[in-house]
C-alpha cells in the first residue's frame, strides 16, 4: 500500500472512529513519508485513545515544528489537552503544567479562538484536582459559552461532564450526576469529546 492509501484509509477510519485502524494507517503512513500536523494530531489523538501513551507523547512532540496541510489553518490545542488529562490521571503534575504552557505559547495573541476554550478545561480540572470546585465550576460555565459561540459540541460535552465533577464536589450530588450523564449520552451518542479534533479537518 502506498503512502497515499495509507493516509487516505486511516482518516476514513479516523472519522468512523475506529481507532485501531486509523493508528495502524497513519503510523504506517508517517513511516513512508512525514505527515502533516494535522495527520500528525490524528494519529497522536488515536494512540492516546488506545492507550499508547508513549507513542502518542511522541507524535506529539514533533507536532508543532510541522506545518498543517494546506487549508487546515487552525492552531492545535484539544490533543495537547488529551495528553493533559492523560497525565494528570497518572498524576504528573509537572508534565501536565508542561502541555498547559505549551497550550498556552501556541494561543498566545489569539484571544477569540475555540481553542482557548480547549486550554481552559485543563486549567478547570486542575482546580477540581485541587479541591476548588467553585471556580471549577464558574470555569467549566465560561467553557460552555466558547463551545456555543464556536459551534463546537465535543467543547459543550466537556464542559457539562467538568460541571458534573465540580457540582458533585460542592455536595450537590443529584445535580452532578444529571451533568454526568447528559455528557456521557453524548459520548456513547458518537459525539465524543476527541471527534472533531481531527474529522473538521479531514478532507
Amino acid at each position: 500500500m502506498t503512502a497515499a492509501d495509507a493516509l487516505a484509509q486511516g482518516r476514513d477510519s479516523y472519522g468512523r472512529q475506529n481507532w485501531g485502524d486509523a493508528y495502524a494507517q497513519l503510523s504506517a503512513a508517517d513511516r513512508q513519508a512525514p505527515l502533516a500536523s494535522d495527520d500528525l494530531e490524528r494519529l497522536a489523538t488515536a494512540a492516546f485513545l488506545l492507550g499508547r501513551d508513549a507513542d502518542s507523547t511522541g507524535y506529539l512532540g514533533t507536532c508543532v515544528p510541522r506545518p498543517p496541510r494546506q487549508g487546515a489553518g487552525r492552531p492545535r490545542g484539544p490533543v495537547r489537552v488529551l495528553a493533559g488529562f492523560r497525565a494528570q490521571l497518572t498524576g504528573e503534575t509537572a508534565r501536565t503544567g508542561g502541555w498547559l504552557a505549551r497550550a498556552e505559547r501556541l494561543l498566545d495573541g489569539q484571544r477569540d479562538c475555540v481553542e482557548q476554550g480547549y486550554r481552559l478545561v485543563l486549567r478547570a480540572f486542575q482546580n477540581v484536582d485541587e479541591g476548588d470546585n467553585a471556580t471549577a465550576y464558574a470555569t467549566f460555565a465560561r467553557i460552555a459559552e466558547v463551545g456555543e459561540r464556536f459551534g463546537d459540541p465535543d467543547l459543550v460535552t466537556l464542559a457539562g461532564i467538568g460541571r458534573g465533577q465540580a457540582l458533585i464536589g460542592l455536595g450537590e450530588t443529584a445535580g452532578g450526576l444529571a451533568s454526568l450523564d447528559e455528557g456521557m449520552v453524548a459520548v456513547t451518542a458518537g459525539e465524543e469529546c476527541w471527534s472533531s479534533s481531527g474529522s473538521s479537518t479531514a478532507s
